[in-house]
């Protein structure tokens, strides 16, 4: 088992604003928010270093059990809003931040590239930051990858984990997209690595045909007959709106994602929550990782596609709920 990474006394994030302006998901009259901006240090332990940032966070606070929120590849907080209220008004704390040059977190300088590691590092940051030590996290799609990573990483930090439509494969391996849509994909990863002011230029065409991009996310990535057009609608608006370089670093580090080492170290509890009829990340994926974690339990939602909490978010909300309640979360 891996050694667990222990933030250093001497480069703690900072808690810079907690006064960042009305809450991106919640209501006034559903809770208290604090919003703001963590300053996180370059580097929280002492045989590592990563480049120094601000981002973005959000907590509801209470002395209720701490949930901590994920989101996937080109996603906002958004991915969760059918999640976020509910599972507040069962008691929980929640926090959630916007990663790096994500939402409103502050854009990062040209030629700064982004990691999941960065990623693992700020999760543990912003935790730190808000006084919290141990917690759930809950990671959908990208975010899940990120979770099990986390977890990996920092065991003493996570009491238990809820995966969503979480690929343990590179996309490659896993999407439905045939031969030139999976060609398409690695191109497009190469070209970043080593054009990415040509990627840039490339996003302002393909704002252009944000429609029939809105029907291919429609079917690849939700159960068309079910999900709601708007949600679809809004996803669609918040991927065109993540910087594009950025969007395939991270899918970079995703195509050398092998969680198969990592998995039988990871011995908290985990529910994992999965589509029948996911195209991005097939079920049996999903149920060879729930099989390689030790203490895991699925949930198929039978009609679900890559975002089931979308397709069906009554289910997948009473589903995360017993968990917690199962396993004292």
């Amino acid at each position: 088992m891996a050694k667990p990474k222990r933030p250093g006394k001497a480069s703690l994030p900072v808690l810079v604003d907690a006064s960042a302006g009305p809450s991106v998901v919640f209501r006034s009259s559903e809770a208290e928010v604090t919003t703001g901006f963590v300053d996180i240090p370059s580097s929280l332990s002492a045989n590592e270093s990563v480049p120094g940032s601000r981002v973005y966070f959000e907590d509801t606070g209470g002395d209720g059990r701490v949930l901590v929120f994920v989101y996937g590849l080109g996603c906002s907080i958004f991915h969760w809003k059918h999640q976020l209220p509910y599972l507040l008004r069962t008691g929980h704390r929640i926090i959630w931040f916007d990663y790096r040059g994500h939402g409103r977190s502050p854009a990062l300088p040209p030629g700064i590239r982004l990691r999941l590691s960065t990623l693992e590092h700020d999760i543990a940051a912003v935790c730190l930051a808000l006084g919290v030590k141990v917690f759930t996290l809950m990671g959908q799609s990208m975010g899940g990858s990120l979770a099990l990573k986390f977890a990996h990483r920092y065991p003493q930090m996570v009491a238990g984990l809820v995966l969503l439509a979480a690929p343990p494969k590179p996309p490659s391996q896993t999407f439905k997209i045939g031969r030139i849509g999976t060609a398409a994909w690695r191109a497009a990863i190469a070209l970043n690595k080593t054009s990415p002011a040509v990627v840039r230029q490339g996003m302002s065409g393909i704002r252009r045909l944000m429609k029939p991009m809105a029907e291919v996310i429609r079917v690849l990535g939700f159960n068309p007959y079910l999900a709601n057009t708007a949600d679809i609608e809004e996803y669609v608006e918040e991927l065109l709106a993540v910087d594009p370089n950025l969007f395939w670093d991270l899918a970079a580090d995703l195509e050398d994602l092998d969680l198969e080492k990592l998995t039988p170290d990871i011995a908290c509890p985990t529910l994992v929550i999965a589509g029948a009829r996911d195209q991005v990340v097939p079920l049996d994926h999903a149920v060879w990782l729930t099989k390689r974690l030790p203490a895991a339990e699925i949930e198929i939602v039978k009609h679900g596609s890559h975002c089931p909490h979308f397709d069906d978010p009554p289910l997948v909300n009473r589903r995360i709920e017993k968990f917690l309640k199962t396993h004292g979360l």
